[in-house]
């Protein structure tokens, strides 16, 4: 996050945005101590969007992860998308807050490491 300008962030939505790195970093570290081993991962990309939310998206080639850090972060949400074996799409999408916050990164990170 130390390249990413978050000036335009609100106070809430940049304590979201620490929260689901930190989140990340020691999901991924657990998994390191649990296994000894940590798979090459695609980089996190960050962005605003024309409603100034913030973007953490996190794509792989048949699916992608990504979190919706909005203004007013309550309506923050993560989500999903799969691409299948028969080329079909599915999503999913949920709230994200500091509060569920660990549990969800927890469950994404089992995801990927599962799925690279």
């Amino acid at each position: 996050m130390s390249s990413f300008d978050c000036s335009r962030c609100e106070p809430e939505q940049k304590d979201l945005l620490e929260e689901i790195i930190n989140q990340v970093s020691n999901a991924l570290k657990t998994v390191y101590y649990q296994y000894g081993i940590i798979k090459i991962l695609p980089k996190f990309e960050i962005s605003f969007d024309s409603d100034d939310a913030v973007i953490l998206n996190w794509p792989y080639a048949v699916y992608r992860i990504y979190f919706d850090i909005e203004s007013e972060v309550k309506n923050s949400f993560y989500g999903i998308v799969i691409r299948d074996f028969n080329n079909s799409i599915q999503t999913k999408t949920e709230s994200i807050s500091k509060e569920n916050c660990a549990s969800i990164v927890r469950q994404i990170i089992q995801y990927v490491f599962n799925r690279t």
